[in-house]
């Protein structure tokens, strides 16, 4: 009984030890609360300033699809409006060649008339 005893004592010294030691094993943990605390907070403000940055980030996309649309827009309508002036251009020429052409050769008759009258009249 007495060897008994003395094995349970031993045992109950042996937890003890072990006990202290896991108590001296978890003060650093404790220390760490704080600070895990911290992260904690510093994570979630993080994730709130990740999340409002995602949504300007998407309001900026749907912004810049509606400037290149707008964008795409302007340029068909301006290839559109070079295109009419280049029509417009030829347009003006043939019409300068038609008048001008019948009023060089009218001048022309004339001055040629006008010689031919002062040679027969001389």
């Amino acid at each position: 009984m007495q060897v008994q005893f003395q094995e349970n004592m031993n045992t109950l010294v042996t937890l003890q030890l072990q006990l202290v030691r896991i108590e001296e094993g978890i003060k650093p943990l404790a220390a760490l609360v704080p600070a895990v605390a911290e992260v904690r907070d510093v994570s979630k403000e993080a994730l709130q300033t990740a999340q409002q940055t995602a949504a300007k980030v998407i309001e900026l996309e749907a912004e810049l699809k509606k400037t290149a649309d707008v964008a795409y827009e302007a340029k068909r309508r301006a290839e559109d409006a070079l295109s009419r002036l280049d029509k417009q251009e030829k347009w003006n020429d043939w019409l300068k060649k038609a008048f001008l052409g019948p009023v060089i050769t009218t001048l022309l008759g004339l001055v040629i008339t006008a010689v031919w009258a002062v040679f027969k009249l001389s």
